[in-house]
């Protein structure tokens, strides 16, 4: 009888216990959908306003520090998620790097910085500030923690592992070593194939289902370090840093405090702009170092192709102007069929189409592609497009299908292509992934079929 009351007692506070965990959820829940709901009130009414009295340069002073503020609350939104909180932190960043040259710390001294005064810049800021404020309208309210201490982007039920290692990494040697232009003498920049940029599928795949032996880890690794010292190497950055950035996510990020990133971050970003500024005659000397960190502290730490990539969307807005909606919607169809026929489409690449009116050096933000095709509905459909994203990125779990943890693993990875250079690469992109992680899942599967038969 006293064993059964103490069973009950016990019983009791178990049940109490979970209905204040429940209890406190909730109330988190709540206090998290509150502060969203005034947030999306206060910049919905500042964007009407601001649309209401017409673009200045003293609205967008306020618009722009907006878009701070709102790429902040993102980061802090989705902190308990590592994998969305290294996503929008660098989101968060491309931002800054947006906003500070043009709007706040202006850099006078730079191209890329030369429509800041333009008209054409007022709109520009609240094409992205739109964006952003449409993300947060779509993002889900409840981001799912996961810091956990079990890798999840790793097949547990590997087979064929052999075959599967050599034949992925076959294909990558193919494409490290004739899918990449490199210049006849030093000081010229090397050329990737877009196969080459499109290498990091090979590498997600290829880790996903071989990763578990570690000697297909270890093969896997040291081409991919061959991939990133070679595109270093020959004055490129992006390339390089999707496949440090892949890595860590599949490998490192789960069990990874955000504190002990910041000092890696740091010399990671010297040592990036010093290969930027460099290039192909990459000089580690003391005074080499100084004067980037110079040059680093005259851009406000703000990324050069960033603010590139922004006065090449601003080009976008000025070759707008010269086109009836037919035609940009003409152009529409040409990059819509681009993503499933590739770039032999002619005018289906908005930054060689513009290059025709502007001088720029290519790429464009990903909000500013789609505002080109489908005016400010478009902003919206971008930011739709990212969010979908997010949610397959917060709905992640160890049961999850293996192609959706590929596809959040290359969604962050490529982020700098897809938000800084074309939108392509998370449409037609995805689309490839599907294809080489279906056909490696077959000849994963071909062990299990011959054990049935």
């Amino acid at each position: 009888m006293l064993e059964n009351m103490v069973s009950i007692n016990n019983i009791t506070e178990v049940q109490k216990h979970t209905n204040n965990r429940k209890s406190r959820y909730m109330f988190s829940l709540s206090i998290r959908a509150f502060v969203k709901y005034i947030v999306i009130l206060i910049f919905t009414s500042i964007f009407l306003l601001n649309t209401a009295n017409g673009f200045s340069q003293n609205s967008s002073q306020i618009i722009a520090w907006s878009v701070l503020v709102l790429s902040v609350y993102l980061v802090i939104h989705v902190r308990k998620n590592i994998n969305l909180f290294v996503l929008y932190s660098i989101l968060a960043y491309f931002n800054y790097s947006i906003i500070m040259p043009n709007y706040i710390n202006k850099l006078s001294s730079s191209y890329f910085t030369s429509f800041s005064n333009d008209p054409v810049s007022h709109i520009g800021v609240n094409i992205l500030f739109l964006f952003l404020l449409s993300l947060i309208i779509f993002m889900p309210t409840h981001i799912k923690p996961l810091f956990i201490k079990e890798n999840m982007f790793i097949n547990k039920n590997p087979h064929n592992v052999h075959l599967l290692t050599l034949g992925i990494g076959l294909i990558l040697l193919y494409i490290l070593i004739f899918q990449f232009d490199r210049p006849d003498v030093l000081g010229v920049r090397g050329r990737p194939s877009p196969l080459y940029e499109y290498s990091l599928i090979f590498f997600i795949v290829g880790f996903y289902f071989t990763a578990k032996n570690k000697y297909s880890k270890m093969i896997l690794s040291i081409i991919l370090v061959l991939f990133a010292l070679q595109n270093f190497f020959f004055g490129g950055r992006i390339i390089g840093l999707q496949l440090i950035l892949l890595y860590f996510i599949m490998f490192y990020a789960y069990k990874t405090k955000i504190s002990r990133l910041i000092p890696f971050v740091l010399v990671g970003f010297i040592m990036m702009s010093l290969i930027g500024q460099e290039r192909t005659m990459l000089n580690l000397s003391i005074d080499a170092i100084k004067g980037v960190i110079n040059n680093i502290q005259t851009r406000m730490f703000a990324l050069d192709t960033s603010y590139s990539a922004y006065f090449t969307s601003l080009t976008f807005l000025k070759v707008e102007e010269m086109l009836s909606i037919n035609q940009r919607l003409d152009l529409f169809k040409q990059f819509f069929l681009s993503i499933f026929f590739g770039g032999r489409i002619q005018n289906s690449s908005l930054p060689i189409y513009t290059l025709k009116f502007y001088h720029h050096y290519n790429g464009g933000v990903l909000p500013y592609h789609f505002q080109f095709y489908l005016g400010w509905a478009g902003v919206v459909v971008s930011a739709l497009i990212i969010t979908i994203y997010t949610k397959i990125i917060n709905s992640l779990n160890f049961d999850t299908v293996g192609f959706k943890k590929c596809l959040s693993v290359y969604v962050i990875s490529s982020v700098f292509r897809w938000y800084l250079y074309s939108p392509i690469i998370i449409l037609r992109g995805v689309i490839f992934l599907a294809i080489v992680y279906y056909i490696a899942s077959m000849i994963n599967g071909l062990k299990i079929k011959s054990m049935v038969n």
